[in-house]
């Protein structure tokens, strides 16, 4: 994460470029008639580890601001951060 003013423009503005992006797929969605059933699913996971992160990084910067302790909001995105390396063995290694 960057603190730089730059880079914090920067993300911001990839963020409502990707918002932007995935309003305009939920429509294409929503008329589509045939869908791949496992590109779907990728795209959900996808979507909700980012939406993970974002309430996390959420929390923690409420967590600043509220001059709350932080660590528990810590520990919940380190988390989500473990568990994507399981998401992939657990792709490559089914049980």
């Amino acid at each position: 994460m960057s603190s730089s003013s730059g880079g914090n423009v920067s993300i911001s503005l990839r963020l409502q470029n990707v918002t932007n992006e995935l309003r305009q797929i939920q429509d294409v969605l929503v008329s589509e008639k045939e869908l791949d059933s496992r590109i779907l699913s990728d795209f959900r996971d996808a979507v909700n580890r980012v939406r993970n992160t974002v309430w996390g990084l959420e929390q923690y910067a409420n967590s600043k601001t509220a001059e709350t302790d932080p660590n528990a909001v810590l520990t919940v995105l380190a988390g989500s951060a473990s568990a994507l390396p399981i998401s992939f063995a657990n792709t490559f290694n089914p049980t």
